[in-house]
């Protein structure tokens, strides 16, 4: 099957929501791909399917399904992953397959303090080998991104919309940036707008994608404790930068603390468990 039989396959999976995941298991793990079972389920019709797949292909989108070897090996086995993930970037399969990933998420209005945190720990893991994880979003997940490419790190970035779309706006030339250097995924089709819905689910993907989820500074009630929420479920490591008790920007990370997160106060911290996690 070339690129854009491909590329129109998985868009076809993607619109095939009345399929359960077991069809849609079934029919992916079928080689080579027959897109004719799907097609009754699928509201387009196959020129505007080829229409989109060239779209996409023009813009350096590819594409991967459950059941495919080069499918992210850590999300595959977790309950929740999606059937397609779309992708831009270069050997992706060996970046998100990476020996030992960390997801990097925090506060999109940190303080002086979380900046600090997430600049020094994100470089030392940077220059470890370590694959950064995070979500492109303000504050401290965009920060990690580019702390991460400044030292010649590896780093994905999990986005809520399609892979050819930047949100938010200004961090256009980032996202640009990850797709060369690094690798941009998403699991909605490429033109994609972000809802508001799809944020929350985003994180799981944040968190499966990873061996460690590390918490840089988080409010009580934010949407990064989703993200710990997940990785819990899912079985990952959760650390936590605490804060000062005099402000509430760390009050998120005193509540996992206490709920049972490792302590972060250094890059090592989040190394030591690289031994753990082989």
């Amino acid at each position: 099957m070339d690129a854009i039989d491909h590329l129109i396959y998985c868009l076809l999976v993607s619109a095939c929501r009345r399929l359960d995941r077991g069809e849609l298991r079934a029919t992916v793990l079928a080689k080579p791909y027959d897109i004719r079972p799907l097609a009754p389920f699928c509201p387009l019709d196959r020129a505007e399917l080829e229409r989109r797949a060239d779209r996409a292909l023009r813009a350096g989108i590819r594409s991967v399904c459950l059941g495919d070897p080069d499918y992210p090996l850590r999300l595959a086995r977790t309950d929740s992953c999606p059937p397609v993930l779309y992708f831009r970037g270069q050997d992706a399969a060996a970046r998100w397959n990476h020996p030992f990933s960390v997801t990097v998420v925090g506060s999109r209005t940190p303080s002086d303090y979380g900046l600090a945190v997430t600049r020094r720990i994100v470089a030392e893991l940077a220059r470890s080998d370590t694959l950064v994880i995070s979500g492109l979003a303000r504050g401290i997940d965009g920060l990690a991104h580019q702390v991460t490419l400044d030292n010649h790190g590896l780093t994905i970035a999990v986005v809520a919309q399609g892979p050819d779309l930047a949100y938010p706006p200004e961090h256009a030339r980032l996202m640009e940036r990850i797709a060369r250097q690094g690798v941009v995924i998403s699991e909605h089709p490429p033109g994609t707008r972000p809802k508001r819905p799809y944020f929350p689910a985003r994180n799981r993907l944040l968190s499966g994608l990873s061996d460690v989820v590390a918490v840089m500074e988080a409010r009580p009630k934010s949407g990064t404790l989703i993200t710990a929420g997940f990785a819990a479920d899912q079985g990952r490591e959760v650390l936590a930068v605490p804060g000062s008790i005099l402000a509430g920007d760390s009050g998120g990370c005193h509540q996992l603390l206490r709920e049972g997160a490792g302590l972060l106060e250094s890059a090592a911290d989040i190394l030591s468990l690289r031994r753990e996690t082989r």
